[in-house]
């Protein structure tokens, strides 16, 4: 015991001046912070929020219950960036500060804020991350398919292809207006078509599209695409049928001066073409020689009558020549009176021949009866 009263009054007491001589750098280093002998650290920036935009980030955080703060300083790229911005207090419980970092690059960061006091007393850092968006994310972006875009009737319908990105929050559409200026209107993300009343036709038939995107729910900034010039198709317009000829798989053999394939390409109403009635079944095929090569193709008429042996459906075939016709799809027809213009799934090209292979009719029979045939085009 006696050797333990020895280290204890000759050893420790040593021991406590190296302590003591080793802290003395460490009180110069923080003397900053003391107050009366007291490290006095300002409140800390509380509930901190990113927002980013174009080149820019807001960082947005609550100061609680310190009117002694009077500026903030954050520090971002490894501290070799700073921002020092004086912090006006409204004497609110809880405040709210805003801090703007404009004209940065577009990247990924990471910030340290400090709260300062009067005296120059600095909180305990907050640090957060954010991004900046901007020209490299801009050009990532996808405007929004148009599948159709027809004027008619004085009015012009956009029809959609899907939403492009669940970011995506409209589409902007700028035209040529009726008032001689230029319009635009900004379309919902998930709307199936558009209708343009005023759409000039007649001082160009085109239009622009924009998709808007916000890279986050966040974002202080709308991004748009890079504008698609879209073409208005116009009116349907038949082709003139001078020149064509036109054969039938059978045609009604009673009649010698009506009711045979070219009387469905003679542009009178008055006259029909009638398969061999009550002798041959469907399919009915009827083959139109145009003459010629034509082009920009959009679609074919049939004009019919409401009646049992009115088609209910048919293929469509074209070509160069009639050995090597190729379909161009299947289609429903409508049951209405009249010359019915059908949109074919996409436009023709160079080519002389068309074929109509009737599948069904509208009522029950055998019989197919067409008083008319075309094709046409949208200038």
């Amino acid at each position: 015991m006696k050797y333990l009263n020895f280290y204890t009054s000759m050893i420790l007491p040593v021991m406590l001046l190296l302590f003591l001589a080793g802290c003395g750098s460490m009180d110069e280093t923080y003397r900053e912070f003391w107050d009366d002998g007291v490290i006095i650290y300002p409140a800390k920036a509380d509930s901190v929020k990113t927002y980013p935009g174009n080149n820019r980030i807001i960082l947005s955080w609550q100061l609680r219950g310190d009117p002694s703060i009077t500026r903030a300083k954050i520090y971002w790229n490894n501290g070799t960036d700073s921002l020092d911005t004086p912090v006006t207090l409204t004497g609110a419980l809880v405040e709210k500060i805003d801090v703007q970092l404009s004209d940065l690059p577009e990247a990924s960061y990471s910030f340290d804020i400090y709260m300062f006091d009067g005296k120059g007393n600095h909180s305990i850092p907050v640090s957060t991350t954010g991004r900046v968006y901007g020209d490299i994310y801009r050009k990532s972006l996808l405007v929004r398919y148009v599948t159709n875009a027809e004027y008619g009737a004085g009015k012009t319908t956009i029809t959609w292809g899907n939403r492009v990105d669940a970011t995506s929050v409209g589409t902007k559409i700028t035209y040529n207006a009726t008032d001689n200026s230029q319009h635009n209107i900004f379309e919902v993300p998930d709307a199936v078509s558009t209708v343009i009343s005023d759409f000039d036709y007649s001082a160009g038939n085109t239009f622009s599209v924009s998709s808007a995107y916000l890279p986050t729910s966040e974002a202080v900034d709308t991004f748009y695409s890079a504008p698609a010039i879209i073409k208005v198709l116009g009116e349907p317009k038949e082709l003139p049928k001078t020149g064509w000829t036109a054969t039938a798989s059978s045609s009604d053999s009673r009649y010698t001066d009506d009711r045979q394939p070219e009387h469905a390409i003679d542009g009178k109403l008055s006259t029909i073409w009638i398969n061999e009635v009550n002798q041959v079944p469907y399919p009915h095929i009827f083959t139109v020689d145009m003459g010629e090569i034509v082009n920009d193709i959009y679609g074919f008429t049939l004009d019919y009558t409401l009646r049992n042996e009115a088609p209910k459906s048919c293929e469509f075939w074209y070509g160069n020549d009639l050995a090597s016709l190729v379909p161009a799809g299947t289609y429903d027809l409508p049951y209405t009176e009249g010359n019915h213009f059908v949109d074919l799934k996409e436009p023709l090209k160079n080519f002389r021949f068309f074929r109509f292979i009737f599948l069904a009719p509208a009522g029950s029979t055998t019989n197919c009866a067409i008083r008319e045939v075309g094709v046409f085009t949208r200038p």
